[in-house]
């Protein structure tokens, strides 16, 4: 039986473009696999949090499980963030015992896990774990207090649940913990990058970097990497501008949490997790450029005679 690759997202010019990558990435180094990245449809419902990012998640975990449920008996399954891409064969994976696998971070980390890339093999014990994890993720998104103490140590709404599974216990299912230096190079991950590693994160800075939002010369051949993909994949890399849709209140936001200290931003769509001061006002800086261009070629417009 042939492995399969499974990725959601809701749309939006950022994630269509990061999917498409993803897609394009997942065609090169998984020969032989069957690859679905789709586009679903946004959550209607709210969360106890307010956040939209946090509904999003707690969506595609359950969309997520419901391809665990559907999957014939004994099916290899990859579940991954559209904000991902591969850069290297992924058949090793297999190679290694384990019901449910998730990525966790070096010791010592704030958030000790990410669960953006999940390994399946479909049986019984395994929905029996995606099931738990679906449950407790709708748990936690409907009581504030709940989520707020689970999401102090594992971080975000999909990892809170599944920090919370994990400390509970998983008696007869075997659960595999991967590098993230390898399975899943997120930003703790990143200066490791290297031969190694099989699937990368285009989370936090580095997604502000594939986007030209901050240069960060640390990320330059990550951000290179993704680019080449992109063009290769079709995408058109003038993503508007720049300015990545940003609004006042976005503006209003990263000021806010330059004031005080926070390096988690929620913007109107998305949120995003800043690695220091010098990139929040980086970004900051950046974000209030974009916003007062915009202004100024809408004024442009008007006194064209082509305004409201």
């Amino acid at each position: 039986m042939k492995p399969r690759l499974f990725s959601v997202y809701f749309g939006g010019e950022q994630y269509t473009q990061m999917a498409a990558v993803l897609r394009h990435s997942a065609r090169l180094w998984c020969p032989g696999w069957d690859i679905d990245v789709r586009q679903v449809a946004k959550p209607t419902r709210q969360t106890a949090t307010g956040s939209q990012s946090h509904a999003d998640n707690s969506w595609k975990l359950e969309l997520w499980c419901a391809e665990v449920q559907a999957a014939p008996e004994g099916s290899l399954l990859l579940i991954l963030d559209a904000d991902t891409f591969i850069t290297w064969r992924l058949e090793p994976l297999w190679s290694v015992g384990f019901d449910v696998a998730y990525t966790a971070r070096a010791p010592g980390s704030r958030y000790p896990i990410n669960a953006g890339v999940i390994a399946v093999r479909v049986n019984d014990r395994s929905r029996r774990f995606m099931s738990m994890w679906a449950r407790t993720d709708i748990e936690l998104a409907g009581n504030l207090s709940l989520h707020q103490e689970w999401r102090r140590r594992f971080g975000g709404m999909n990892q809170a649940s599944l920090g919370k599974v994990l400390a509970a216990g998983t008696p007869g299912v075997t659960v595999l913990d991967l590098l993230c230096k390898t399975w899943n190079c997120e930003d703790l991950s990143w200066r490791f990058f290297g031969e190694h590693t099989r699937i990368v994160h285009v989370k936090s800075a580095l997604r502000l970097s594939v986007f030209d939002v901050v240069r960060i010369p640390s990320l330059s051949r990550l951000t290179s990497l993704w680019k080449a993909w992109a063009l290769e994949a079709g995408v058109n890399l003038s993503y508007s501008g720049g300015s990545m849709g940003f609004t006042e209140a976005d503006l209003e936001a990263i000021r806010r949490a330059i004031a005080t200290g926070e390096r988690q931003v929620q913007f109107s769509d998305r949120g995003v997790t800043y690695r220091s001061i010098d990139e929040l006002l980086q970004a900051e800086k950046h974000i209030a450029a974009a916003l007062a261009g915009r202004n100024k070629q809408m004024l442009g417009v008007a006194d064209k005679g082509f305004g409201e």
